[in-house]
C-alpha cells in the first residue's frame, strides 16, 4: 500500500444524507477508506439503504486492493437503534440484565445482528458493557445490563456469541467503562476519579471476558482517567489506557476504533478534531471515526500521512493497525466470498419484519418485569379498580388499548423540566380513582412523582428504562420495564393484569424507604 492507502484504512467516515456523497465515494474509490458508519439519517428505506451499502462495497471492489468496507451502526437494542424502519425495537440491556438468562442475551443479539447482515452491515458498536454504577447516568442508563459487572460480563458474552452466529463483528464500549460518571462524552469530557486497581475489580471485568472469548472489536471512549494516566487526556488518546491497559495488560489483540471524534470530549485536549484523529492513532488506536465533516477527513488524512513519512516508528505502527484491520476483515468478511458483500434486495424485502424476533422479543420483556421495592402481585393488580393511567402519549395509548375505559392524564413525553408544572390539576383527580398508575420514564416524570407523595398508597409506579430515576423517591414502588417500546410496556400491562407473576429483578440498587 501507498502511504495515503496505508492512511486511507484507518478512517470510518460516513455521510450526511440518505444518498453516498461525493466524498464518501471519493474516498472509497482514491483513499482505499477502512470503513463506512451508518447513521439513522443515512436510512431512507431499508430497501434503499440495502442498496446504498451493495453500491459502496461495489466500488470498494473495484478498487486497485479490492479491500471491501467495514459497514458499521450502532444497533445496541433499547433506545440506541439508527436503524428502524421494519427492524425489530428491542427493550435493551437492562432488559436483559432483569431477566438474567444467557440465553436471552445470545438471541436478542442474534435477531438483531441477522437483520443487519441481511442489510450488508457487517459491524455493530455494541455490546455496551459500561457497569451502571452511577444512578445519575443519563447517558448510559438502560444501555448497561446492569450495577454487577459479573453479570454484565456473562451477558456481553452471551451477546457476543449471539454476534459471532450472526456473522457480525461485535464492539465492545465503551473503554475502559463510562458507568462511573454522570456526564456524556458528547458533549464535555468526563472526567472519572478512578484507580487502576478500582476499574480492575469493576468496569474491566466485562472488557477482559470478552477478549478472552476473542470479541473481535473494542472501542474507546472519551473518557478521561487522570489517576490512571497522570492527566486528563480522553481514553482515545491515551497510551496508558490503550497499548499498557488495553493492549498490555488485558492483552487485547484485536481491533481498537475509536468512539466519534468528532464528539466533544474528543478533541478536549488538542487544537482540532483532526489533530485528536493523529494522537488517537498514535497512542494506539487503530481506527478513527470521524463522521463529519470533508474538510476534518481531509486535514486528519494528511497529518496521518506526514507522520507516516517522517517517522518510521509510526509507520510501522500504521502497517500493524492496518494489519490488525485487515485480519478482521479476512475473518468475517472473507469467508462467504465478494458476492456475499452486496445484499440481496429480494431477500431485504421478503425478510422485513421479522415475526420471529417479534414474538421473541415481546416474551424477553416479559421474563423481565420486575418488582420495584416491596410491591408484589397483589399492589399492583388493576383488577375490579377504577384506574387513572399518568405518563406521556406513547405510554397512555398503550394503556388504552388493555384498559379502555379508564382515566387517563398526560405528562411530557421524556426529559423535559417540569419545574413550572403544578399538581394542581392531578391532585383533583386522584381522589376520584382507586387507583393510580404513574408512568416514569425520565427526570421529568420522576421530579412529578415527588410532589405527589400524599397520594403514596394510592399509587403504582410504572418505571420504563431506567429505574435510577426514581432511586430517590423511596416510597414509590411497582413495577418495572425497560425499554420504551410497544412490547416492554404491554409487558408491564399484562403483569399487572394478572396475565403473570413478575420475575425479573431490578438490577441496580434502589434506596429503601425509612422505617
Amino acid at each position: 500500500m501507498s502511504d495515503e492507502e496505508l492512511a486511507g484504512q484507518l478512517f470510518m467516515i460516513s455521510y450526511p444524507s440518505t444518498e453516498p456523497d461525493e466524498t464518501a465515494i471519493k474516498w472509497i474509490e482514491e483513499r482505499n477508506l477502512g470503513g463506512i458508519k451508518i447513521f439513522g439519517k443515512n436510512a431512507g428505506s431499508l430497501p434503499k439503504l440495502a442498496e446504498n451499502i451493495g453500491f459502496m462495497q461495489e466500488k470498494a471492489g473495484q478498487t486497485r486492493l479490492r479491500i471491501p468496507l467495514l459497514i458499521a451502526t450502532d444497533q445496541e437494542g433499547g433506545w440506541v437503534r439508527h436503524i428502524k424502519f421494519e427492524t425489530s425495537e428491542t427493550a435493551g440491556n437492562m432488559s436483559l440484565g432483569a431477566s438474567g438468562i444467557a440465553s436471552d442475551s445470545l438471541m436478542s443479539s442474534l435477531y438483531i445482528n441477522r437483520q443487519l447482515k441481511v442489510l450488508g452491515i457487517n459491524m455493530n458498536f455494541a455490546p455496551t458493557v459500561d457497569i451502571y454504577s452511577n444512578p445519575n447516568n443519563i447517558v448510559i442508563g438502560p444501555r448497561a445490563f446492569s450495577a454487577d459487572p459479573v453479570q454484565t460480563a456473562e451477558l456481553a458474552k452471551a451477546w457476543h456469541q449471539g454476534a459471532e452466529e450472526a456473522g457480525i463483528i461485535a464492539t465492545a464500549k465503551h473503554f475502559p467503562g463510562h458507568g462511573r460518571t454522570d456526564k456524556d462524552s458528547h458533549g464535555t469530557l468526563p472526567v472519572i476519579k478512578a484507580t487502576l486497581e478500582e476499574i480492575e475489580e469493576s468496569d474491566l471485568i466485562p472488557f477482559k471476558a470478552l477478549i478472552e472469548e476473542k470479541v473481535p472489536a473494542v472501542m474507546a471512549g472519551h473518557l478521561a482517567f487522570p489517576l490512571i494516566t497522570g492527566s486528563n487526556r480522553p481514553a482515545t488518546i491515551s497510551q496508558v489506557l490503550l497499548k499498557r491497559v488495553l493492549r498490555d495488560s488485558l492483552g487485547f489483540q484485536g481491533l481498537i476504533i475509536t468512539d466519534d471524534m468528532i464528539m466533544a470530549g474528543a478533541s478536549s485536549y488538542t487544537p482540532s478534531t483532526a489533530y485528536a484523529c493523529l494522537e488517537s492513532i498514535k497512542s494506539g488506536a487503530d481506527m478513527v471515526l470521524v463522521s463529519t465533516d470533508a474538510d476534518t477527513f481531509e486535514l486528519a488524512h494528511q497529518l496521518i500521512v506526514q507522520e507516516i513519512r517522517k517517522d518510521p516508528d509510526f509507520r510501522h505502527q500504521v502497517q500493524e493497525s492496518v494489519l490488525r484491520i485487515l485480519a478482521v476483515k479476512m475473518r468475517y468478511l472473507k469467508p462467504d466470498g465478494e458476492k456475499a458483500l452486496i445484499p440481496d434486495m429480494e431477500n431485504v424485502r421478503r425478510f422485513f419484519p421479522d415475526r420471529e424476533a417479534e414474538g421473541f422479543f415481546y416474551r424477553q420483556c416479559c421474563r423481565s418485569v420486575s418488582f420495584v421495592r416491596d410491591a408484589d402481585e397483589e399492589y399492583i393488580s388493576l383488577e375490579g379498580k377504577k384506574v387513572l393511567f399518568v405518563g406521556p402519549r406513547y405510554f397512555l395509548s398503550e394503556a388504552l388499548r388493555r384498559y379502555p375505559k379508564s382515566g387517563t392524564y398526560q405528562t411530557v413525553p421524556y426529559f423535559y423540566d417540569t419545574d413550572d408544572w403544578h399538581p394542581y390539576e392531578l391532585g383533583h383527580l386522584i381522589p376520584k380513582y382507586d387507583k393510580v398508575v404513574f408512568c416514569v420514564a425520565g427526570p421529568a416524570h420522576a421530579q412529578m412523582l415527588s410532589r405527589l407523595s400524599i397520594f403514596k398508597e394510592n399509587i403504582v409506579v410504572f418505571s420504563l428504562l431506567s429505574p435510577a430515576f426514581i432511586n430517590d423517591i423511596t416510597w414509590a414502588r411497582g413495577i418495572a420495564v425497560y425499554g420504551r417500546n410497544s412490547s416492554s410496556i404491554a409487558a408491564g400491562l399484562a403483569a399487572m393484569a394478572g396475565d403473570f407473576i413478575p420475575s425479573g429483578k431490578v438490577p441496580i440498587p434502589l434506596k429503601e424507604e425509612a422505617q
